[in-house]
């Protein structure tokens, strides 16, 4: 748990400024990407329904 730990708060002390930044706009990004998945899928179920 130690080496956990310290690989952390080296992972910690890289990411500042805007690289921080950049991690959040890309886990934000594939957050949008998966609701528009979901959003697609269910439209296209939706649509086989009535056909």
């Amino acid at each position: 748990m130690n080496e956990f730990s310290k690989d952390y708060e080296n992972l910690k002390n890289q990411i500042d400024g805007d690289k921080g930044k950049l991690i959040g706009f890309l886990f934000v990004g594939l957050l949008l990407g998966r609701i528009y998945e979901k959003l697609q899928n269910t439209k296209k179920k939706i649509f086989k329904k009535f056909k």
